[in-house]
């Protein structure tokens, strides 16, 4: 599994150690959207282009994602890294906690998880998971960032 940061999960960031005994490898990429910093200090993001909102059933999702990544990835670019994950789907449960994500239910969530196209510095396409603001969030109200890094 492909988990997209582009925040405090990324290598060398504050909370990169609750996910650092599952990931294989990290590569330098982008997708395509635009940041903004919130008021707490942490960033989200817009995404340009997504292809499937998540949900409980993580293995649907994939099957049902759509169009090849290479497709898909166009607009501004939003720095960050693709983490390649060992528990693949499995630790979705935990990053959905860690997020604010609720994929079922009534509760409000902070945050959304979708699958995105992203690009790494090869120039070679993925299809990873990534968080992203929550629907009805006015990102209007924060200010856009290029980066986010502490």
């Amino acid at each position: 599994m492909h988990l997209f940061c582009y925040g405090s999960l990324k290598p060398g960031e504050r909370n990169y150690r609750l996910i650092e005994r599952w990931v294989r490898r990290a590569r330098s990429a982008h997708v395509c959207g635009q940041l903004y910093l919130r008021e707490t200090g942490y960033p989200t993001m817009a995404a340009g282009q997504p292809l499937r909102l998540g949900s409980a059933d993580h293995q649907a999702d994939l099957m049902q994602a759509g169009p090849s990544p290479s497709e898909r990835v166009q607009g501004p670019p939003v720095p960050g890294s693709i983490l390649s994950l060992s528990e693949g789907v499995r630790i979705l449960h935990l990053l959905d906690d860690f997020e604010d994500f609720c994929p079922v239910g009534p509760r409000a969530s902070e945050y959304e998880r979708w699958l995105v196209p992203a690009r790494d510095e090869q120039g070679q396409f993925w299809r990873v998971w990534t968080y992203t603001a929550a629907a009805g969030q006015d990102v209007s109200a924060w200010p856009p960032i290029p980066s986010w890094g502490l």
